[in-house]
């Protein structure tokens, strides 16, 4: 009869019981213990006076497009998601976001073209343009850079790595955090 090998434990930081206690968990995997526990997002609520800051997210892969937003909102930004140029616009006109993430290939308005369609109709309101693509070459850099596009993110975007971006683009726009930002 063969020895049976343990089953590796993966878990991770969950609520437990009704009153919201947490109860740390562990990846064990060949006989090592990985701390997996994430640290607790940062609060949005009170850290600015004015309303929350806004994420629009546009991607024609509603999955992505709606993590991204879903996540967004978890860490405490205002966050929408949109599936296509046209819905993005009619969006961006009610919800005045300060920050966009457009993929750039989507079928029907392309990224590029609903970029400057967004910095066009935002009048003169501060807007940070985002571009989300899997194209990483300097031409398409260069194409996102001439379309307006205020930074240029490669697929797959590291889910912390999102958040630092709008993180930092909050506290550069918050009149506290404007000098924070600039500090460091």
């Amino acid at each position: 009869m063969c020895a049976r090998r343990p089953q590796p434990t993966r878990t991770r930081d969950a609520p437990t019981g009704r009153h919201g206690r947490h109860r740390q968990r562990a990846l064990r995997k060949r006989g090592r213990t990985v701390d997996t526990s994430v640290p607790e997002p940062p609060s949005r609520k009170g850290d600015a006076p004015g309303p929350p800051f806004r994420v629009l997210v546009v991607d024609d892969n509603r999955d992505i497009a709606d993590s991204t937003a879903q996540l967004l909102t978890i860490v405490g930004f205002d966050a929408r998601a949109c599936y296509d140029g046209q819905a993005a616009l009619a969006a961006a006109d009610a919800f005045r976001p300060g920050v966009c993430f457009l993929d750039l290939n989507m079928p029907g308005m392309g990224g590029e073209e609903l970029a400057v369609r967004l910095r066009a109709g935002a009048g003169g309101r501060p807007l940070v343009l985002v571009a989300v693509t899997a194209m990483s070459s300097p031409e398409y850099r260069e194409r996102t850079a001439a379309a307006g596009f205020d930074l240029h993110l490669v697929k797959p975007v590291d889910p912390y790595q999102l958040v630092e971006v709008v993180d930092t683009l909050f506290r550069a726009c918050s009149p506290a955090g404007a000098s924070a930002v600039a500090r460091q």
